[in-house]
C-alpha cells in the first residue's frame, strides 16, 4: 500500500525510557515494540527514518531497513520535545528534502494502529488546509479537576448521560502528519489551523508504563 505521495515517515524511538526499561524493544508477541511501527511505515513510503540514541533500536531499525537519525544527548531526555528532535532531523537532511514534502510522525509505542489508518489520515491531510493533523480519539468520560482540595467538573451543564454529551477529543498521539515547511518554522507541531482525524481509541492506546505492556500483550 505504498502511496504515491511517498512522504518522510519519522519515528522517534529514543532508548532512556525510565518507566520500562528499553521500551521500544520489549518484546509484544513475537516482536519488539518498534517493529510495528517499522512496519506499518513501510506500508507508507520508502523513506523511514527512526530517530534514536540507542544502538539496540539502531541496529534493529536497520536490519528491517530504515534510515538512523542519529540523535544527540541532549536530545534524548525526558523533556525532549517531539518538534526538538524533529528539527534537529530536518536540518540535517535540509538538502535532500522539498519544504512541502509531508512529513508523518509516527509513535513507536502504539502498536495497534493500522497503516490503512494512517494512510486514510494522510489523505485527509492532503485534502484539508489544515497545518497539521492529529490523531485523536473521542471520548465521553466526565472530567472533574481538583483546586484547593476541592473537585469542580469541567465541563458543569453537560448532560449526566454518557450517550448525551458531546464528546471531548483526546491527542493520542499515534501519529502527527504536517510539512517540512510548518515544523521547521513553528515552535509547536500544534500551532495554526489544526485538525484532528478521529481513530478508534483501541488504535491510539499508547504504551508508557508496566500496566500498559501488559494490557498490550494480553
Amino acid at each position: 500500500m505504498i502511496t504515491k505521495l511517498n512522504p518522510i515517515v519519522f519515528i522517534p524511538a529514543r532508548g532512556g525510557s525510565k518507566r520500562i526499561k528499553n521500551k521500544n524493544m520489549q518484546k509484544l508477541g513475537e516482536k519488539p515494540l518498534i517493529n510495528f511501527a517499522l512496519q506499518n511505515a513501510f506500508q507508507l513510503s520508502n523513506n523511514v527514518f527512526v530517530s534514536t540514541e540507542d544502538d539496540k533500536i539502531s541496529s534493529y531499525s536497520k536490519k528491517i531497513g530504515a534510515e538512523i537519525h542519529q540523535r544527540p544527548k541532549y536530545l534524548s531526555k525526558d523533556k525532549s520535545s517531539i518538534e526538538d528532535v524533529a528539527k534537529h532531523f530536518l536540518k540535517n537532511y535540509k538538502t535532500k528534502f522539498e519544504k512541502n514534502q509531508i512529513i508523518i510522525i509516527l509513535s513507536a509505542c502504539s502498536p495497534f494502529i493500522s497503516s490503512k489508518t494512517i494512510n486514510d489520515g494522510l489523505q485527509y491531510y492532503v485534502a484539508s488546509n489544515c497545518d497539521c493533523l492529529i490523531s485523536g480519539h473521542k471520548s465521553f468520560d466526565d472530567y472533574w479537576i481538583q483546586t484547593d482540595r476541592k473537585f469542580k467538573r469541567i465541563r458543569k451543564n453537560e448532560p449526566r448521560r454518557q450517550q448525551d454529551r458531546v464528546p471531548y477529543y483526546v491527542e493520542n498521539s499515534a501519529f502527527y502528519i504536517t510539512n517540512v515547511h510548518h515544523l521547521i518554522n513553528k515552535k509547536s507541531l500544534i500551532e495554526g489551523n489544526i485538525e484532528i482525524f478521529n481513530i478508534e481509541s483501541i488504535e491510539g492506546f499508547d504504551i508508557n508504563t508496566m500496566l500498559d505492556l501488559n494490557i498490550a500483550k494480553f
